[in-house]
């Protein structure tokens, strides 16, 4: 029983890393912008079906598909964010507006997936043998592996960028006060362009992610995925990037344990039900939050 638990508790762990990656892309657009990105979870799921074209269509090694994450999703986070954040944030208050907007977006994106790939479900057989790998009592998919490499290796980045360059510093800035950062004279057009763009290339190197951990996937897996992001920022603190990603392995754990000993319907309750206590003795995250 202790070994099952303990690869609960990885498993947890891996899927929280990935919950929290999806939420810290979605929390630094809306920290920023006060955009709701509710196309959030879209832009990860054409992650996974670019993967799916790289690895399966092309045959190319799993490796290209980041650079061709980071090349396709960089031209489609500038075009959307040309095309419809600065005409949104003309308003007083964005955030319905946006809702709507990028619930059209998600729309699109959903339509498109289904023209190109129909409504089957996909998988990317990376071709591993053996596909599993032996440690300490535990047995975990090679794939499984690799992306947990690959998610650490992603939160470093987000970690090393956000403190340790010029433009994370400003992006942190405005989080915490955007109008003071317009009096001081910081680009702000061009930090919220260089945001969303690179949190859609998050969202879209999280659907590489997605790939190897998940079984399968479909056009229609978007809307479970924004709806996880939007909890997992409401746990870790609406505007903090770091607590999201806090707040997606506390939702993984949660999770993955509850399936454990009450099964996956149990699991939706005790996780949301998690989200209702933690507002309620948190009401600003795990990690804090700025105070409107």
């Amino acid at each position: 029983m202790t070994g099952l638990l303990l690869q609960t508790i990885l498993n947890g762990l891996i899927i929280g890393m990935i919950y929290g990656i999806i939420g810290c892309s979605l929390a630094i657009i809306y920290g920023t912008m006060k955009i709701v990105n509710f196309a959030h979870g879209e832009f990860v799921v054409s992650g996974s079906y670019l993967t799916y074209v790289v690895v399966a269509v092309f045959a190319l090694p799993m490796m290209f598909a980041v650079p061709a994450v980071i090349l396709v999703f960089g031209v489609v986070g500038i075009a959307v964010y040309f095309l419809i954040v600065p005409r949104l944030m003309k308003n007083d208050d964005h955030e319905l507006p946006s809702f709507l907007a990028m619930y059209g977006v998600s729309l699109i994106i959903g339509s498109l997936l289904l023209l190109f790939f129909e409504a089957d479900t996909r998988s990317i057989d990376l071709g591993f043998t053996p596909a599993y790998v032996k440690f300490a009592g535990l047995i975990v998919p090679k794939a499984r592996l690799i992306a947990l490499a690959f998610g650490i290796v992603l939160i470093a980045l987000i970690w090393w960028v956000l403190y340790r360059t010029i433009y994370g510093k400003a992006l942190r800035a405005t989080i915490m006060n955007r109008p003071a950062m317009a009096v001081i004279g910081l680009p702000y057009k061009r930090v919220t362009a260089i945001a969303f763009t690179v949190s859609i290339i998050l969202a879209g190197l999280t659907g590489i992610l997605t790939a190897l951990v998940f079984p399968a996937f479909n056009p229609s897996g978007g809307m479970e995925l924004t709806l996880i992001a939007f909890v997992v920022i409401v746990i870790g603190g609406l505007s903090n990037p770091v607590g999201a990603i806090l707040g997606g392995v506390l939702f993984g754990l949660v999770e993955q344990l509850t399936i454990l000993y009450g099964g996956q319907t149990l699991a939706q309750i005790i996780s949301y039900l998690a989200l209702i206590v933690i507002v309620y003795v948190l009401p600003h995250g795990i990690a804090g939050g700025r105070s409107e």
